[in-house]
């Protein structure tokens, strides 16, 4: 079963984040990265968000990391140049349907071959789901 803990941003400090984690832990997930960049140069949130990504990979842990819409854009800059892999999830209207649909975009991911263009996504009782474009034309026509 795994553990749940939280921590407060504490505005850049990726060391004291680091010395929080207890051992054994190999998935972490942290919303809102953008609280992290509050008060820091964009020189000083980029080099300790590097050493945050490097010594997560070192332990071997694997990061979620959320970045809110509003963050600064010059942060969101700094992150992508700091992770290996984006994804930016957003709504749109869709032209052909007039209706609004959820949907993503693989900004980066390192070393593998993402799609170009957007892809649909649904939250529903089973989680979050990508729908092939096929498949969310044949439910569309169904409704």
């Amino acid at each position: 079963m795994s553990e749940r803990k939280g921590i407060a941003s504490r505005k850049g400090n990726f060391t004291e984040l680091l010395k929080f984690l207890p051992a054994g832990v190999d998935v972490l997930i942290m919303d809102n990265l953008g609280g992290y960049a509050s008060g820091l140069s964009p020189r000083e949130f980029q080099d300790g968000l590097k050493f945050f990504v490097q010594s997560l990979k070192g332990r071997g842990i694997t990061a979620l990391m959320l970045m809110d819409i509003n963050a600064p854009s010059m942060s969101k800059e700094e992150a992508l140049a700091s992770v290996g892999g984006a994804i930016q999830l957003f709504k749109w209207e869709n032209p052909r349907t007039g209706r609004s649909e959820r949907a993503l975009e693989i900004i980066k991911m390192g070393r593998v071959e993402t799609p170009i263009g957007s892809l649909a996504y649904e939250l529903d009782s089973g989680g979050f789901a990508v729908r092939p474009a096929e498949e969310r034309h044949l439910k569309q026509t169904e409704e």
